[in-house]
């Protein structure tokens, strides 16, 4: 944030997963995804609800399993995975909703990095699933910066200077850094209570954090 801003900036590294199935408990599956030649993890895109665990989880997995994939009970994680000839293909994260039926909301598996020019919207364009989130807090008597455009452009001046780029506002308070025709880092910025702008949300994509 800016010096005048005290912020509390919490930073989480938000890892998209998908979710599960339930099968036997297993040595051969770790929970971590066996990517090769260059691949990343993603998303299935797949979405089931059941009235069991075992029934979201079989739907979830179920292209894997009759791929020959073998479905494994990961210990601690609340989560299963697809495990054929020793590698962990696909994860599932079952999840209860308030009705008490059970979901699963995506899958991941590994896939090609997606590098190419992607239109300047104000989204992230990470080659891969994974992205951090920075939210600050205000302190209510400090004033900010006199402009949404002076405030994102202080915040994301850092990251240019590591990542090189170049900083493109979207609208007045929602600047993005873009490198190689990608969004990698997005900054927005609100009024605080003591007056004036700061940013109170930063993402950005892994391998472009501050």
């Amino acid at each position: 944030m800016t010096a005048r801003v005290r912020s509390v900036l919490v930073l989480l590294l938000v890892v998209l997963a998908a979710c599960g199935t339930p099968a036997e408990l297993s040595a051969s599956g770790d929970g971590v995804l066996d990517c090769d030649n260059g691949q990343v993890h993603r998303r299935a895109g797949i979405r089931v609800s059941g009235s069991t665990e075992a029934e979201v989880v079989e739907d979830a997995l179920a292209e894997w399993v009759e791929e020959g994939a073998e479905i494994v009970e990961l210990a601690g994680d609340e989560s299963w995975a697809a495990v054929e000839d020793g590698r962990d293909v696909a994860i599932a994260y079952p999840e209860v909703e308030g009705d008490g039926a059970w979901v699963v909301y995506a899958v991941e598996v590994c896939g090609e990095p997606d590098t190419g020019p992607a239109p300047t919207d104000g989204s992230l364009d990470c080659a891969n699933e994974a992205n951090w989130v920075m939210q600050a807090g205000f302190d209510p008597d400090i004033p900010g910066d006199p402009n949404p455009e002076d405030a994102a452009l202080k915040m994301l001046q850092a990251y240019e200077d590591a990542h090189g780029g170049e900083i493109v506002f979207i609208v007045d308070n929602t600047a993005s850094l873009v490198v190689d025709d990608r969004e990698q880092v997005v900054a927005t910025a609100v009024e605080v209570p003591a007056g004036g702008w700061a940013v109170s949300t930063v993402s950005g994509c892994e391998g472009y954090g501050p």
